[in-house]
């Protein structure tokens, strides 16, 4: 039986972590080391690995840890464990029991499991909700991904044909923008402190800087009418999967019909060669409280809702993944 090694993540694995990234089943640049450390004030990271007997990198988790508790990983939209395309359900099954029996030998008690979605994936894959089942996890939080197949017939309803329409008849028009600045402090500022009181969760200076090292994967979108933005998406983009970080307008919006024509243009035009489009969530309270007018509106695109869940774990559970094999 091949041997493998689970330890802490130190700088020198940067280049091999780095590799593993770029080729997972679960393909994401939020999980390269420059993208986790733009905020590593705040977090104490405890990312680890997984290696096999010739110390090649097989199986990743980012993480930050708190007093005695792993969180893999609550500085990023999701966490989870990070393994090759071709690693086999018995292999993950076997990384994920070692990360635990080595986090219990460290004397760490609980760890929080921040899923990746499903969506995220090259093919299907549920290991970890059958260990959560096996390990007795405690579901802390669900959220609601809502999220748009990119490979099957766009459906608007009603009121979103009705916002494109009205948006072609305003003759606005969709690119790719530079206008990073104006976004942030004429569109996205205001409709935040607004609408919920809140600021982004990058500043200004973050998503420029973290834009700067992932152009191609970090897009700002504007809509445009008369060469002035009017409304405006920033897109994280990874290899199968476009996420909305961050949407905002002026408040014309509903006469100009520029979310709904802006959006349009993307699910059609500009990313339709992609898996799918996820609208990101629309609820509040750590998944206890839907925001209906939100949840409504990226419906009428045809977003389907699909579960992120984060999970509670005690470490000292780890030995009944052992007990499942007959």
């Amino acid at each position: 039986m091949e041997l493998f090694k689970v330890r802490f993540f130190k700088p020198e694995d940067t280049e091999a972590w780095n590799h593993l990234v770029a080729h997972a089943s679960q393909p994401s640049f939020l999980f390269f080391r420059d993208f986790m450390t733009y905020h590593q004030h705040l977090f104490t990271d405890a990312s680890m690995v997984v290696e096999n007997s010739l110390g090649k990198l097989v199986a990743l988790l980012p993480a930050h840890v708190k007093e005695n508790c792993l969180y893999s990983h609550f500085g990023l939209t999701y966490g989870g464990m990070v393994v090759a395309e071709k690693c086999t359900s018995l292999q993950w099954m076997k990384y994920f029991y070692l990360v635990l029996e080595f986090l219990h030998q460290q004397g760490f008690e609980k760890i929080f499991w921040k899923e990746i979605p499903s969506f995220y994936g090259t093919s299907p894959r549920d290991e970890f909700s059958y260990l959560a089942f096996i390990t007795k996890a405690k579901l802390q939080e669900r959220h609601l991904c809502q999220v748009v197949d990119l490979q099957s017939d766009i459906q608007l309803t009603t009121d979103r044909k009705a916002g494109v329409k009205r948006g072609i008849q305003n003759q606005l028009y969709v690119q790719l923008s530079n206008q990073w600045e104006y976004f942030y402090q004429e569109l996205l500022l205001p409709n935040l402190q607004d609408k919920h009181q809140q600021k982004p969760v990058h500043s200004l200076e973050e998503i420029l800087m973290l834009q700067q090292k992932f152009p191609d994967n970090i897009q700002l979108y504007g809509v445009f009418q008369e060469q002035q933005m009017v409304a405006g998406t920033i897109l994280f983009i990874s290899p199968h999967v476009v996420h909305s970080q961050y949407i905002a307008s002026n408040k014309a919006k509903n006469l100009l019909g520029s979310l709904d024509f802006l959006h349009h243009e993307l699910l059609t035009k500009f990313f339709s060669h992609k898996k799918c489009f996820d609208f990101g969530i629309s609820h509040e309270q750590k998944g206890t409280k839907i925001n209906e007018g939100l949840f409504y509106w990226k419906q009428g695109f045809g977003a389907k809702p699909i579960r992120q869940d984060i999970y509670e774990i005690e470490l000292k559970n780890y030995p009944l993944i052992q007990e499942v094999w007959i």
